[in-house]
Formats: structure tokens, C-alpha cells, sequence
């Protein structure tokens, strides 16, 4: 199958400006009685994003799952800045996502890990933190007890975060450690490394 929308033009301006006004793209889809619906060789992008890779969708699971294995190339991450509601999003990324999800019962267990370069949130004190060529590994996991991300670690050339989080209905816990290997770039003045528990 191929894909080639242009002149797209959504009413929602955050994803008007996520998306942009083309799409391109091309998948292999492939389906036999009682089996799983397997979309490959996906490649679908946009003017500096893409997305490749592989799904599989078992319809008749109980829950219905899909298993994405997907790459997603993003070459200017402002244009998601709306649709995440971080103003201040900027930089380059490069993440791979595997493993599975239930769309119905809102049920994933999820591994997202990759590359950051120069990214931003807008964030004046933890931006200097996140320059440069960055490392990204997360686990997530929603089921009946709430949200779990473990592990969660974020590397930089500045700082290093790392540890776990549960997310509940009754609150949120974290257990995070983080390393500022100089202090100065979050806070002018304060100089050498901080270690936060």
C-alpha cells in the first residue's frame, strides 16, 4: 500500500502543526482467516519526521493487542510542541518503540529507548541539562494497579537521571537519583557536581 495525502488541513492547529500538510509513505499489508493482521515495511513520514517499522494486530485476542516494533525519526521536534503542550519543545530525536498494548482496556507494557541532540523543554534551569547528545531508556507498564515506569533513565553529557515511578489513583511515587556533573549549568554561581537522591 502507499500512501500520499497532501494538502492535508486539520481543524486542530496542534495537529495541524504535527502532522503538516503532507504525508507520504508506504506498508505491506497481510491477512489470512484466524490469524493476526501484520502491517510491514511501514515508512511513513512527513517533511523532516518518519516513522518505519513493523505491527502486528491480533483481532481476535481477548483483549484485542497490538504489538508495534517501530523507529520514529523526528529531525525538528518543535512541530510536536503544541499536540505535547511543551512550548518550549525543541531539538532532534530518534526513539524505538516495542512491545504491547491493548487499545480497548487502555492495558500497554511498553519499552521506548533512543537518542536525543540538543533537546529542550523550555525549561530554563533544566535545559542546559539536556543539551547535546542525549540517551533515553524507559519501561511502561499500565495494568489494574495503576502505571509503572521502570526503568527510567536519561543520560547527557551533563546529568544522568535514573530510577523508577508508580503512577496511581491514590498518588505518585518516585524513587530518582540524579547526577549534575556541573552544577553551573542549572545554577549560575554554584559550582561542581551534585548528586540528588
Amino acid at each position: 500500500l502507499s500512501l500520499d495525502a497532501a494538502g492535508l488541513d486539520f481543524s486542530d492547529e496542534a495537529l495541524a502543526q504535527a502532522v503538516g500538510d503532507r504525508v507520504t509513505g508506504d506498508l505491506t499489508a497481510a491477512w489470512t482467516r484466524d490469524t493476526p493482521i501484520r502491517l510491514t515495511a511501514i515508512d511513513i513520514g512527513g517533511a523532516d519526521y518518519g516513522l518505519t517499522g513493523d505491527v502486528t494486530i491480533d483481532p481476535d485476542g481477548d483483549p484485542i493487542t497490538v504489538t508495534p516494533d517501530l523507529t520514529l525519526r523526528a529531525r525538528d521536534l518543535s512541530r510536536f510542541a503544541a499536540i505535547a503542550q511543551l512550548e518550549g519543545l525543541q531539538g532532534a530525536a530518534g526513539l524505538d518503540l516495542t512491545g504491547s498494548l491493548s487499545p480497548l482496556t487502555g492495558r500497554f507494557d511498553l519499552g521506548l529507548g533512543g537518542t536525543t541532540s540538543d533537546l529542550a523543554l523550555g525549561i530554563e534551569q533544566v535545559d542546559p541539562l539536556l543539551a547535546g547528545t542525549g540517551r533515553l531508556r524507559l519501561g511502561a507498564v499500565r495494568d489494574d494497579t495503576g502505571t509503572r515506569l521502570d526503568p527510567l533513565r536519561i543520560e547527557t553529557p551533563a546529568a544522568l537521571i535514573e530510577g523508577n515511578a508508580a503512577l496511581r489513583s491514590e498518588g505518585t511515587t518516585a524513587n530518582l537519583s540524579a547526577l549534575i556533573r556541573d552544577t553551573s549549568l542549572a545554577l549560575p554561581g554554584l559550582e561542581g557536581p551534585t548528586s540528588l537522591t
